[in-house]
């Protein structure tokens, strides 16, 4: 009986199991919040946790009928996804319990994601139950990839499964259907974000940018600070000057062209571009986020 319990002790037990607490007119057997009319009961609805309104379904008709308020559940579904049009149904508890736990069991991390972007898979990835770790670890389990080149990206595939490397769409398409969809259908190419210059090969360029946008990197004839990602040549010998010293000085891997040959001749398989570095540079050392 807390009516007796000292004050202490009842907000202990308040803290503990957070709840819908009742008050009622002396005499009366109706609680002062269902003598609220029904938008300002709604209003008051919109400070409850979740678990309290769920709560409210099985008190009354009336208070289920306030709890299954479309716009109270709006406000909820939207905490969870900021995206949510609500175009293949309406917002209630059924919506809601279909993604708050939808990436339960998935630790996940990412690469080449802008910081931005980055921020927003990984507040709508926790709050739909799933976990985030910026490091690559034993545990994770899906790499997010903005592109599926770099160190991160090879070592997650050296995983042999157990880490799976998908696109950003198979994030948003399995919170889009509030069910998990197969990562099959989202494994990126193999240069996805990768964007590939060209030195010194005057007579194949057009058959290079055919294999360059086959595996999924962006072709460029110039070679652009921040932007380009590899500059590709025949040999070292034969690369211009001017864009060597760019590439040193910008610190932009000089890779030579068998590497884009032997990933065609293997399918599409991903090789680590290292052995094929025609020129060292500092990028090959750098720490990939």
């Amino acid at each position: 009986d807390f009516r007796a319990a000292p004050r202490r002790r009842l907000s202990a037990h308040v803290a503990r199991r957070p709840a819908v607490v009742h008050c009622f007119y002396e005499g009366s057997d109706e609680s002062m919040l269902l003598q609220l009319p029904q938008e300002m009961l709604a209003h008051v609805l919109n400070f409850l946790p979740v678990a309290a309104t769920v709560q409210l379904l099985r008190v009354c008709r009336r208070c289920r009928r306030a709890a299954l308020d479309e716009k109270l559940w709006q406000s909820h579904c939207l905490a969870l996804w900021a995206g949510d049009d609500f175009a293949d149904g309406a917002a209630g508890p059924a919506r809601y319990a279909a993604r708050r736990l939808l990436f339960s069991g998935v630790v996940a991390s990412s690469t080449r994601l802008e910081l931005a972007e980055r921020e927003l898979v990984r507040s709508s990835l926790t709050a739909m139950g799933g976990e985030w770790d910026d490091h690559l670890t034993s545990r994770t389990t899906h790499l997010l990839c903005a592109a599926a080149w770099t160190p991160k990206a090879n070592a997650a595939r050296a995983t042999l499964g157990r880490c799976r490397v998908v696109t950003l769409r198979w994030l948003w398409e399995t919170v889009r259907r509030g069910s998990r969809v197969a990562e099959a259908r989202f494994v990126p190419h193999p240069l996805m974000g990768a964007r590939i210059s060209v030195s010194g090969m005057p007579t194949m360029r057009r058959q290079v940018q055919r294999h360059v946008e086959r595996l999924g990197a962006t072709f460029d004839e110039e070679l652009r600070h921040r932007v380009t990602t590899h500059l590709l040549v025949a040999s070292l010998s034969s690369c211009s000057a001017a864009k060597q010293r760019a590439a040193h000085a910008w610190r932009i891997p000089i890779v030579k062209l068998a590497w884009i040959s032997d990933m065609v001749a293997r399918g599409g398989v991903v090789i680590d571009p290292a052995p094929y570095v025609a020129h060292a540079t500092r990028a090959a050392a750098r720490v990939d986020t």
